[in-house]
């Protein structure tokens, strides 16, 4: 008779088939499997149910806690008691063991496990001795802490696992007419073994294990195994797959093992995913794969950080969240431009500021009222926070994170599918169950830490195996489906080896003196013990691998010690050693399939055959080469996917060579002949279409002539300046989001230090103009100090500070900038009046038409700072700059077109005072680069009027520039390449443009720029 566990609960079932006949087992899905494999295998069995040990003493024992008034403790729900008794300790002790400052949850959780394993081994508080201990002062922390934990459970009317113990013994021999099956009782507690004798009395069977794994790999044949490497996880779990498809097994006829928390479930999930291949997975799939998980982490980031913004703002973008429960005309768009340039997310404070903040901007910046999505994202971030406790105020707990984390969900992030409301249940019942615990106040920090392990430790989709899927197990339970294709990866020594750890609170010595405690010997034997029987019960063609190279910490990794022992059995050769499993097992298999004309071969390119003992081959620009490697397990050549295909195709008929394959992608796909045309322009010495100089056919910009269009002065600057980077904001208006960057080291920009500087001086120059009248203007160093801590009051309120300290600082320096100004403007006394500010050139948003010396004729926008009358019908501007008056050399009057703000200004406010009635008369004499800040020194840079025609001539080639559609890549200065928006699209464009530009060919399409560049 055939000893195997089927055979044996086959027989069992047969022999009285009307007696109960319960199988304990460590999981239900476990032993349905064992049942579902029993009757698969040997026909129907009558009279068996699955039970855990757990389950059957809980039914067993629930009359008695309901008699009693007790209520069953779940492990993670006494975990709260462990946390609580040791605050308690931490503060009602002189000298604590463990201080409330060290009370991690890493340190809660070592002394719950402690308390745990000494409940289960029936070992109370009046027995352990501190003396037992290396440390006697640990050795009465625990024994204490056990005294406190018996005691919480009686006066609270709680029971855990262990105390049901004390409920068993009224119900012995009722469990005498069932019969209990167990795999083992090698790995129950002591505890535990009292309780099975106190449910099934003598009525016990425990199932005969023969040889174990990899003892049992001798009862394979030659076709029934097969063994390879890989040079990647990813590259291994593809070629698992590969040989599952190539070899036409059914999906339900396959099991593919992988190490828990070692990257191949996720490597494995991802590629059945992306491959439409329908599987189960044992363990389930983490919680991110649930679309209300990532929205829980997303907003545990978010208070985790700060109240950063980032995290929220990429669950909108990628759909995690939503706020429609505040507003459902408004699109996720809208609201996620809103919350980027708020500037809220630097602390909890700001986001209470958030309405304020969207009026001040508003007043400050356009004069308007806050937009819609601010509204929305205030009223969203209100009741957010209502939800959390203000720190100053109230303490932290993980049920008060948890509570604000499940209201956050229930609004924001509504179930879409099952995994969504398992999720959601499961949180909801995790609060639930802490809501009758006494819980101590911890740092907000700690607080998130445990809601976060909770929400990680929420697996999404478990299941056992079904009909016409693939399924996915673990090392801690695979093994046991009977399905007859059964794939093993990642048999590497490090996640194979059982790891004899100490335990960190009972040490080996400990456990020793204290009796009944298993050592860490013991426990890593049970495991690989516990395993090898699991794996005894694979049957049929067995797939083994592993991973050879670790690319995160760049070395190789050695096979664990069983797929060694395999290979000695399947070979034949006892003293095989790691030299001869490599032979054996031949060249590490790469991420794509091998090439089938290459004898026996694989791909081996760079990161794939790095760090092995073959030299790598030499890879050309257009070519790899196929290193030929005999081998007993040869890589499967199905294609997996469309990188697989292409390699193929690719290296079909070479001969074991590459070919680069640029003309087969140009003729599939417009893209890349569109890619091949460009490169062989760029390399060509003729300036083309690809370095920005455009066919003014195909495409027309027209502003110094067409009625439609307009220009501002610094736009035209900009050309002058870089074509370019001209193309690429006013032509093809690209620019950076407008995201508020939260830097620790600034509070304003230089955009909002330099409004907040405008506005100060317009102010105060406004209201001294007010006082005086028709009079001389009279200065006020109070009312300047004055406007000056009203503005900085007003752009505190918006523009959040990272500091107390750094705002302050930065206030000192723009009080500073305002005593530059003060002193300036009193110098400057008798020599003008100011007369118009922020003065718009146009009228209702209409450019202005400027007409210039040569008749020619452009539509101007913009705004002058200052203009101050000199004189009755004379006019001086001024244009404030907050930064460095390096670049504006006295000399250099148009600085190749770089500066033509002074001269195209002027003309313009002449233009516009004549035709709007109130100066007829004008004449703007000079023009001022003004720098009115302690960084410029107060420094005036001027430019009298007197060059009108060179103006004219100068406008008019750059305008002519751009209507020929020259953009090429030739900044005046190169190193501003290092600083521009652009320089990522543009690349090394500037270098090649102006190697291009000496060559004569080019000298027609770039003829109008050069002789800008003449205008010093």
């Amino acid at each position: 008779m055939d000893d195997g566990w089927s055979r044996q609960l086959f027989e069992l079932a047969r022999r009285d088939p009307f007696r109960r006949k319960i199988v304990l087992a460590e999981r239900f899905q476990q032993g349905e499997q064992w049942l579902a494999r029993a009757a698969a295998e040997c026909g129907p069995m009558l009279g068996m149910e699955v039970e855990t040990l757990r389950s059957a003493v809980t039914k067993l024992a629930r009359p008695a806690l309901a008699t009693s008034g007790v209520r069953l403790l779940s492990n993670g729900e006494t975990f709260w008691i462990v946390q609580r008794l040791m605050f308690l300790m931490a503060e009602e002790e002189a000298e604590p063991y463990v201080s409330r400052e060290l009370l991690s949850r890493g340190i809660v959780h070592v002394f719950h496990e402690a308390i745990t394993e000494l409940r289960m081994a029936g070992i109370p508080s009046s027995e352990l001795q501190p003396e037992s201990f290396v440390d006697a002062r640990k050795g009465r922390y625990v024994q204490g802490l056990l005294v406190r934990y018996e005691q919480a459970l009686r006066e609270g009317g709680m029971s855990d696992f262990a105390r049901l113990l004390e409920l068993l013994p009224e119900l012995e021999g009722q469990g005498s007419t069932e019969l209990y099956i167990v795999p083992s009782l090698h790995a129950l507690t002591p505890v535990e073994r009292r309780m099975l004798e106190c449910v099934a009395g003598g009525s016990v069977i425990v199932l005969r294990s023969g040889e174990v794994f990899p003892a049992t790999a001798a009862g394979i044949g030659a076709d029934g195994l097969e063994m390879f490497r890989a040079a990647g996880k990813l590259a291994e779990a593809r070629e698992a797959l590969r040989r599952l498809i190539g070899a036409e097994i059914p999906l339900d006829r396959a099991e593919m093992i992988v190490p828990p928390d070692s990257g191949y479930e996720g490597a494995v999930q991802s590629l059945c995913a992306a491959l439409g291949i329908p599987a189960t997975y044992s363990a389930g799939r983490s919680v991110s794969h649930a679309r209300v998980g990532r929205a829980a982490r997303a907003y545990l980031d978010w208070v985790g950080n700060g109240y950063e913004t980032e995290s929220l703002l990429q669950a909108l973008r990628h759909g995690s969240i939503t706020f429609r429960a505040w507003s459902e005309e408004l699109f996720s768009g809208e609201l996620i431009r809103a919350l980027e340039g708020s500037g809220v997310g630097w602390s909890r404070e700001r986001y209470a500021l958030l309405a304020e903040a969207g009026e001040a901007s508003a007043a400050v910046e356009a004069g308007g009222q806050p937009s819609e999505p601010r509204r929305v994202l205030a009223a969203v971030f209100r009741d957010l926070f209502a939800a959390l406790p203000d720190p100053r105020l109230e303490s932290w707990t993980p049920l008060t994170v948890l509570r604000g984390l499940n209201a956050f969900l229930a609004a924001c992030a509504p179930p879409t599918c099952e995994e969504d409301i398992a999720v959601l249940a499961e949180l909801k019942q995790r609060q639930t169950s802490l809501e009758g615990m006494e819980l101590p106040a911890v740092p907000e920090v700690q607080a998130l830490f445990y809601v976060s392990d909770m929400v990680q430790g929420i697996r999404v989709g478990s299941s056992g195996p079904q009909s016409g899927k693939l399924h996915v197990s673990t090392l801690q339970d695979g093994g046991e489906t009977g399905r007859p294709h059964v794939f093993v990866l990642g048999m590497s020594d490090s996640f194979w080896s059982a790891s004899i750890r100490q335990d960190p609170v009972l040490l080996d010595a400990e456990r020793a003196r204290i009796g009944g405690l298993p050592l860490s010997s013991e426990l890593a034997e049970r495991r690989q013990r516990e395993r090898a029987l699991r794996f005894v019960r694979i049957e049929g063609r067995l797939t083994l691998s592993y991973c050879c190279y670790d690319h995160a910490e760049q070395k190789e990794t050695a096979p664990a010690y069983e797929l060694l022992q395999v290979a000695r059995i399947w070979s034949n050769q006892p003293e095989l050693d790691l030299a001869g499993l490599e032979g054996l097992l031949g060249q590490p298999t790469g991420y794509e399939a091998s090439i089938p004309d290459a004898e026996a071969g694989v791909l081996s390119s760079a990161g794939q055959a790095s760090g092995f003992s073959q030299a790598e081959p030499s890879i050309s620009e257009d070519e790899w080469t196929i290193a030929g490697t005999p081998s007993t397990s040869k890589p499967s050549s199905l294609p997996l996917d469309a990188s697989d295909r292409w390699l193929q195709r690719l290296s079909a008929g070479s001969g074991g060579r590459l070919r680069g394959g640029m003309t087969t992608l140009a003729r599939s796909y417009p893209f890349a002949s569109a890619r091949l045309q460009a490169a062989q322009c760029i390399s060509s010495a003729q300036l083309s279409e690809y370095e920005g100089m455009l066919s003014s056919t195909r495409f027309a910009v027209r502003y110094g002539t067409a009625a439609e269009g307009h220009l501002s002065v610094t736009q035209l600057e900009r050309y002058a300046d870089c074509p370019k980077k001209f193309f690429f904001s006013t032509v093809l208006k690209i620019r950076d989001k407008d995201v508020t960057v939260y830097d620790r080291a600034r509070w304003l920009d230089a955009a909002q230090r330099g409004n907040l500087l405008h506005r100060l001086y317009q102010l105060y120059l406004v209201e001294l103009a007010d006082r005086a009248g028709s009079g001389p203007l009279q200065h006020d160093e109070a009312l300047l100090s004055t406007i000056t801590e009203e503005m900085l009051k007003e752009y505190e309120a918006f523009v959040p500070s990272p500091s107390p300290s750094i705002l302050q600082k930065e206030s000192e320096a723009i009080r500073r900038d305002a005593a530059v100004f003060y002193q300036c403007e009193r110098r400057r006394e008798g020599q003008g009046r100011p007369k118009f500010f922020e003065l718009e050139l146009g009228q209702d948003g209409e450019p202005l038409e400027v007409v210039l010396a040569s008749g020619l004729t452009m539509r101007v926008k913009g705004f002058i700072d200052r203009i101050d009358e000199l004189a009755p019908h004379r006019y001086k501007i001024y244009d404030y700059k907050t930064g460095s008056p390096r670049k504006y050399d006295e000399n250099g009057y148009f600085a190749n077109g770089r500066q033509l703000q002074h001269a195209l200004y002027a003309v313009a406010v002449e233009q516009h005072l004549r035709r709007s009635g109130i100066d007829p008369e004008a004449r703007v004499m000079e023009s001022a680069y003004y720098f009115p800040t302690e960084r410029g020194r107060g420094e005036e840079i001027l430019r009298l009027q007197n060059r009108r025609e060179e103006l004219a001539e100068l406008t008019g080639y750059l305008l002519s520039s751009i209507e020929g559609g020259a953009f090429p890549a030739v900044p005046a200065d190169e190193r501003a390449c290092g600083w521009c928006d652009y320089r990522t699209v543009c690349g090394n464009e500037a270098e090649l443009a102006r190697e291009k530009r000496q060559n004569p060919e080019n000298e027609t399409m770039i003829r109008f720029l050069k002789e800008a560049e003449k205008y010093a």
